[in-house]
C-alpha cells in the first residue's frame, strides 16, 4: 500500500471495487469511487474534477482492479464474467491515460501486480529480468483497448526506471 493515504480510503476503494458485480451496482460504486478520488468544485469555470487523493489513490485503484480480475480466465476474455469490473477498468484507463501523472505511476502498478514482492531489492535478486509483456497481452486481449491507450501504456513502461520493464515498453511499441 502507498503510505500517503488515509487507511480508510484504501479500505473504501477495495470494498467499492469488490462491489462492482453487475451493471446496476456499477453506477453507484463508480460514482462513489470517483467521489473518493476527486472533488468537484462547481465554482470553477471549467467544472473540472480536482484530485484530492492524488496519484497514490489512483495507483491503488488500478492495483485493486487488476487484483480482482483474472485476465487469463476464458470467461473474462469472452466478456461473460466480471463485465462490470472490466467495463469500469476500461473507462478508468481511458480517462486516466489523459492525465500527465498516469505515465509516472502506471508502470509501477503493472510491476506491483505482476511481481507482488514486498521489496524491490528482493525482486532484483530473485527475478533479475522481470517481464510484464505476457500480462499486458492478456489485458489487451480481454479489454480490447484502443491503440492510443496501448501506446500510452507502452510509453509508461518505457519510462520505468527498471531496465527490463523499459525494454518491455519498447517491445510493445
Amino acid at each position: 500500500m502507498m503510505s500517503s493515504l488515509n487507511p480508510a480510503i484504501y479500505v473504501q476503494i477495495k470494498n467499492l471495487i469488490q462491489g462492482l458485480v453487475n451493471k446496476k451496482s456499477m453506477r453507484n460504486n463508480k460514482n462513489e469511487l470517483l467521489s473518493v478520488l476527486y472533488l468537484n468544485f462547481p465554482f470553477l469555470f471549467s467544472f473540472k474534477l480536482v484530485e484530492i487523493a492524488g496519484p497514490d489513490a489512483a495507483k491503488y485503484l488500478f492495483i485493486c482492479l487488476f487484483e480482482s480480475i483474472d485476465f487469463k480466465d476464458p470467461k473474462i476474455q469472452n466478456g461473460s464474467k466480471d463485465s462490470a469490473k472490466t467495463q469500469f477498468l476500461i473507462q478508468h484507463l481511458t480517462s486516466s491515460s489523459s492525465e500527465s501523472s498516469f505515465l509516472d505511476y502506471f508502470a509501477q502498478v503493472l510491476f506491483i501486480h505482476s511481481f507482488p514482492v514486498k521489496s524491490a531489492k528482493v525482486i532484483e535478486k530473485t527475478c533479475p529480468k522481470p517481464s510484464c509483456l505476457e500480462y499486458i497481452y492478456d489485458i489487451n486481449r480481454c479489454l480490447k483497448l484502443a491503440l492510443s491507450i496501448q501506446i500510452i501504456i507502452a510509453t509508461s513502461l518505457y519510462l520505468s526506471p527498471n531496465k527490463q520493464i523499459s525494454k518491455d515498453g519498447i517491445a510493445l511499441q
